[in-house]
């Protein structure tokens, strides 16, 4: 599944998102996304619906919908009905320790049209979280909403410098950055925010900042032997990739929320040669969530 983050330029749709929620850890909740956090647009040829609803209380993190439509979807006013997992991806992100746990829809149906940008749906679907084994019902799902979101790339800021001479480059500042997400066997899901700086279409450096679903936004040490959260780097060619041995790692905001910030100070002990090095950065990085299936940096 493709989650696209929850802000727009220039155009943003209007209109209403309501659903039902119940879980056994928020329990029943009545969800209506907020006014500037509901979408739908198109990019490429799929359709995407993401609406979300941020609670008042500090920290008391968010409910998110988001639903990739199949290319067969178009906008020509015809009813159609999908059902999940097998014709359509969609997702439930519920609040989960200050941050957000992503379930996805395992059984359900939408039923949707869209004519001249204005588009209606009745949903319903059960969602779980294979991580954390932990299931969700969405009932009663509404959605009416005109005028299609332009959606937002990936914007921000990724800056590095390296100290003690291992890393090839002093200083580091991506050109690049995104935010993707990876599934880990018997662990829960890794949220990325990378940076890359570009140098030739095959020389490149690159960071990435590791955290786990479900964390809160804290400050964490960094340990070579525990991954709930890590630094990473490396310069193509030949060069890496590198996990910091200690220090620490500042999570401001998690990028689960499509939002990632913070600070890091680490250590590098890389061995066979190469000399250990030092890192401290900064990132404040916007961008659409990629969901991928496999472990990577």
């Amino acid at each position: 599944m493709t989650s696209h983050a929850n802000t727009t330029d220039k155009k943003r749709s209007t209109g209403t998102v309501t659903a039902k929620i119940d879980e056994t850890k928020n329990g029943k909740h009545n969800f209506k996304a907020d006014a500037g956090r509901q979408h739908f647009y198109k990019a490429g040829e799929h359709w995407f619906i993401v609406a979300s609803e941020h609670l008042s209380a500090p920290y008391a993190g968010f409910y998110g919908i988001s639903i990739d439509l199949p290319s067969s979807f178009k906008d020509d006013g015809v009813q159609r009905t999908y059902h999940f997992p097998s014709e359509v991806t969609g997702g439930l992100t519920i609040p989960w320790n200050t941050g957000g746990l992503v379930c996805r829809a395992i059984s359900g149906s939408i039923t949707l049209s869209l004519k001249d940008e204005v588009m209606t749906a009745k949903f319903a679907f059960e969602a779980r979280n294979e991580s954390y084994k932990h299931d969700v019902s969405l009932t009663g799902g509404d959605l009416k909403l005109s005028g299609a979101s332009i959606p937002k790339s990936q914007s921000g800021d990724f800056d590095a410098t390296f100290e003690g001479g291992g890393f090839p480059n002093d200083k580091f500042k991506a050109d690049h950055v995104e935010i993707y997400a990876v599934s880990q066997p018997d662990a829960p899901r890794r949220f990325n925010i990378a940076g890359v700086e570009n140098y030739t279409p095959i020389n490149f450096a690159r960071i990435v900042v590791q955290i786990n679903e479900g964390l809160p936004p804290e400050k964490y040490e960094l340990k070579g032997d525990v991954y709930k959260v890590g630094v990473l780097c490396f310069k193509n060619p030949n060069f890496g990739p590198f996990r910091a041995q200690s220090g620490t790692l500042t999570i401001e905001s998690h990028p689960s929320t499509g939002h990632g910030k913070g600070t890091f100070k680490c250590e590098f002990s890389p061995g066979n040669g190469v000399p250990p090095f030092k890192a401290t950065g900064t990132f404040n990085v916007r961008a659409p969530i990629l969901y991928k299936d496999e472990s990577e940096i």
